[in-house]
């Protein structure tokens, strides 16, 4: 057996996938923010005639402008936050995938060792922990589709959201 030193608690690995999820999502709702802020901005720039005095003009297209700039900087934060936070998510898949191999190799050569044992109380032990390994596995798969449905989930919010505002995917 390896030492154990560094292994994550399974209630450690749904909180940290929790937390991602959350965080993908408030950095998804700051994005919608910043279009629909942006779309306003730029509904008034077209629905305004502006049949005022020179000065009053360029003072409202001046601070139209400014604002269409704040929404994009807004904007632009936050996608790039989103980027970072869906670039951990990805690692934490990594972690998982590599943990379920692992776990699955652990889970055959248990398996194999199993049928090589013949007193009834080990192979009782060994049927646990082949379970404990399946359950482990099972775990991991189940928790890496969480986190990867999560990431793809946000990424297509967030690609939604750069053709609303024009980016394109380029903040």
């Amino acid at each position: 057996m390896s030492n154990r030193m560094g292994m994550p608690h399974r209630s450690d690995i749904t909180q940290d996938i929790g937390d991602s999820e959350k965080r993908m999502d408030l950095e998804n709702d700051f994005m919608e923010t910043a279009v629909a802020d942006h779309e306003v901005v730029e509904g008034t720039i077209y629905a305004i005639a502006l049949d005022i005095t020179e000065e009053g003009a360029q003072s409202v297209e001046t601070e139209l402008r400014s604002a269409e700039d704040a929404a994009r900087s807004e904007f632009n934060d936050h996608d790039r936050e989103l980027e970072r936070v869906q670039g951990e998510n990805t690692d934490i898949e990594t972690d998982l995938k590599t943990r379920e191999t692992s776990g699955e190799g652990d889970l055959k050569q248990t398996e194999t060792s199993r049928t090589r044992v013949e007193v009834r109380n080990v192979i009782d032990h060994m049927e646990r922990v082949i379970d404990a390994l399946r359950e482990d596995v099972e775990f991991l798969r189940t928790e890496g589709e969480r986190t990867k449905d999560t990431r793809e989930e946000s990424e297509r919010e967030q690609a939604a959201l750069q053709a609303r505002f024009g980016t394109g995917g380029k903040s």
